[in-house]
């Protein structure tokens, strides 16, 4: 019988496939690509509950969060700063045997200075901590909930008080900056809840979040401020933008890319399990939708569950990953630059962890050139106790392009036998390429190539199609079993 072959051109980028596959866990890091960790010192187990993580310049992870001890009703929380290497192991030359741990009851923020200066948020203070986890100096922060550095080096902060947010300035020794919006305040209208800031290059201050005004009618909204913490009416309508496309929508997070564009993710809330998923849209820095994006400048795609976005990842070469929580499972999804699913990543444009029957929290993310560490919390029990431990996951990507010639070596590439016996024979000059095979319903079938060669002998009697990825081409091959 002969082949039937299609040449379809897809968006996508390409890994050198030596010993494994794109899309999948890297094997080679921890136990199958997954590490967990939770800490003894002084022989007490505790538990590790990572909020955020730093990757520093020599890929080492910086990460900061909670750990608890105890048993029973007797319990103690404290602030923890770890150090990971670029395997997943705890870097025992930082600190002391790789983590610093304080009476501080939670660190929740990492906050750049530079690479060996560091401040850490804990609930009510700034650490100032060097690249050896050593504390340089500290200040209290009451109602101040996360903080972001402008490039004066002084601090923009997301305030609470009472139910009333805020988002104030205050100078490196944690003084308040009166000149800033009202003594030092800008208040943000009420019943607006604010999640997260970004600041543009003349250090304007943008923020995101939802108006709560009526619980049922919940409204991303997006915000600007000047730099001397005052509502510049020229963006949006009047300083505010809202998302008014879904009855209810929430705003998780906000960065500027390379084209000076704000990229926004949330979810669009409903009951549970029902019409959650992540939410991403994009708007010029005057506030006005992009409709270039994804054909109307927003989108919603149900990952898993509510769909938690937790991170956003670009590249250079314009995609975008965005890492994030559904139940009892992280994701990645990715994206093209113009805001469509990268169909050819993982499964229809995400990644799901295995399904845990425990909870499991994605908390931060790290990238670097052809893979991202998910970074989450896992729920276990001890002594009678919910405690947690602290996981690192690393999966492969595609995120290096090649050059052109690949589109040739690939088109030429030869599928046999056909029908199939025992085994599938890649015959191909590519070096650089990715497989994935799927059922006549378009289930995913694993499978690994070894020296050009599939093992076949597992499958059932059947069609196939084999998607060969490189550059920006994918040649599928129907074969029959």
């Amino acid at each position: 019988m002969k082949n039937l072959i299609k040449i379809l051109f897809i968006f996508c980028c390409t890994i050198t496939t030596f010993a494994q596959i794109p899309d999948e866990l890297d094997t080679s890091f921890g136990t199958n690509g997954h590490v967990e960790h939770t800490v003894t010192p002084n022989n007490d187990l505790m538990g590790i509950f990572i909020h955020d993580s730093y990757k520093l310049p020599n890929g080492k992870i910086l990460a900061v969060g909670t750990a608890n001890d105890g048993c029973g009703s007797v319990s103690g929380y404290y602030g923890i700063v770890i150090r990971f290497n670029v395997d997943g192991s705890i870097d025992t030359s930082f600190s002391q045997n790789g983590f610093y741990i304080t009476n501080s009851t939670h660190f929740r923020q990492i906050i750049v200075e530079n690479n060996n200066s560091f401040y850490i948020k804990s609930s009510s203070s700034l650490l100032n901590i060097d690249s050896n986890g050593s504390i340089i100096t500290s200040f209290t922060t009451p109602n101040v909930l996360k903080v972001f550095l402008d490039s004066n080096n002084d601090f923009i902060t997301i305030n609470k008080i009472g139910s009333t947010y805020k988002i104030g300035k205050m100078s490196s020794n944690g003084s308040i900056n009166n000149t800033f919006g009202d003594n030092g305040y800008y208040t943000v209208p009420s019943n607006f809840k604010i999640n997260k800031i970004t600041l543009d290059e003349s250090n304007n201050i943008y923020a995101v979040g939802y108006d709560n005004t009526d619980p049922n009618l919940e409204k991303l909204i997006v915000l600007k401020l000047n730099s001397n913490g005052l509502l510049d009416t020229t963006f949006a309508t009047n300083g505010i933008y809202k998302f008014e496309a879904y009855t209810r929508s929430h705003g998780f997070f906000i960065q500027i890319d390379q084209q000076n564009r704000l990229l926004i993710t949330g979810i669009r809330p409903g009951d549970y399990n029902y019409n959650r998923g992540l939410l991403m849209l994009r708007l010029d820095l005057d506030g006005s939708i992009d409709t270039s994006f994804s054909g109307n400048g927003y989108f919603f795609k149900n990952i898993h569950s509510d769909s938690t976005p937790r991170k956003i990842h670009l590249t250079t070469n314009g995609e975008i990953y965005v890492t994030g929580q559904g139940f009892y499972r992280m994701y990645i999804a990715k994206f093209n630059e113009n805001g469509f699913s990268d169909i050819s990543f993982g499964t229809n444009g995400s990644i799901l962890t295995e399904y845990l029957s425990t909870t499991i929290y994605a908390t931060s993310s790290i990238m670097y050139n052809d893979n991202i560490i998910l970074i989450g919390a896992k729920m276990f029990a001890h002594c009678n106790q919910s405690k947690y431990k602290a996981t690192l996951s690393k999966y492969l990507i595609d995120n290096n392009r090649l050059n052109t010639n690949e589109t040739t070596l690939i088109n030429s590439t030869k599928i046999f036998p056909n029908p199939i016996k025992n085994k599938i024979v890649i015959q191909t000059e590519s070096l650089h390429y990715k497989i994935k095979l799927f059922d006549a319903l378009g289930k995913r079938i694993n499978v690994n190539v070894n020296n050009d060669i599939i093992d076949a002998r597992s499958l059932n009697s059947g069609v196939y199609y084999l998607h060969i990825t490189s550059n920006l081409n994918t040649k599928i091959v129907k074969l029959i079993k």
